[in-house]
């Protein structure tokens, strides 16, 4: 997901589905892409970004910015499928955290404000036409006082996916519309799917994948199925992305 494939893919000359090499990076990278999303209007929650190389200034980095918004989020910055991924709330011991840090092979993390709202999910897809278009959205249920990491994504432990999600029309608009923005601000091409949490006041970005899950348990598949569209035609449809891609 980082660009490296799509690199050598396009160094070759051989077509590929997906976004380019500069678009992956970027949306590989979390920071850099909540920059570019920000500056084209989108919510984004705050941040602190954190290095594993301040060592023991970490805990009082963290400290001070979870007192300063009563809880937050950790994730490392160039990561997928929610790998690394810490949740603190004020009052929490943040050691654990720390620890994890300091032995992860990750070098730089990212903390942000916890955003309380509803976990959604939109896919985006181009056509051989150049249309961009949205997916039905989903949202992601927690079940007790689980979050949504690795094993709730692919092992669906503590969690329920429900596809189309339970929108009002106006919600779901403002949600695809922000998956819209992102798949084009951050130049991307063939599909993506942007997640993002839904609050009263809007949708608050978190990230764009540039390779989403085609599984069964993935949520682009669900959407498809939703719209009525066949994964077979989905798949053609890449195909000539690619080949039109040159």
């Amino acid at each position: 997901e980082d660009g490296t494939l799509q690199a050598l893919f396009e160094n070759e000359k051989i077509p590929f589905t997906g976004s380019s090499s500069e678009s992956s990076r970027l949306c590989f990278n979390k920071k850099e892409a909540k920059r570019i999303v920000r500056k084209r209007g989108l919510q984004v929650a705050e941040e602190l970004e954190l290095n594993r190389n301040e060592g023991p200034a970490l805990k009082g980095l963290i400290n001070d910015f979870l007192q300063a918004h009563g809880k937050i989020v950790i994730k490392p910055v160039e990561s997928g499928s929610s790998f690394g991924l810490h949740i603190l709330n004020k009052g929490d011991d943040v050691q654990g955290a720390v620890n994890a840090i300091l032995n992860s092979k990750y070098d730089r993390y990212l903390a942000e404000a916890f955003i309380t709202g509803r976990e959604i999910t939109v896919g985006v897809l181009d056509s051989i036409e150049g249309r961009t278009s949205a997916l039905p959205c989903s949202e992601t249920v927690l079940l007790g006082e689980n979050i949504f990491d690795y094993a709730g994504k692919y092992l669906g432990r503590g969690t329920k996916e429900i596809t189309p999600a339970d929108l009002t029309p106006e919600e779901a608009q403002a949600a695809q519309k922000m998956a819209i923005d992102a798949h084009l601000a951050l130049g991307c091409y063939g599909y993506t799917r942007t997640d993002m949490i839904l609050t009263s006041s809007g949708p608050v970005y978190l990230e764009t994948n540039t390779l989403p899950g085609l599984t069964r348990a993935s949520f682009v598949p669900q959407q498809l199925e939703a719209r009525g569209m066949k994964m077979r035609d989905f798949i053609e449809d890449q195909l000539k992305l690619a080949e039109k891609r040159g």
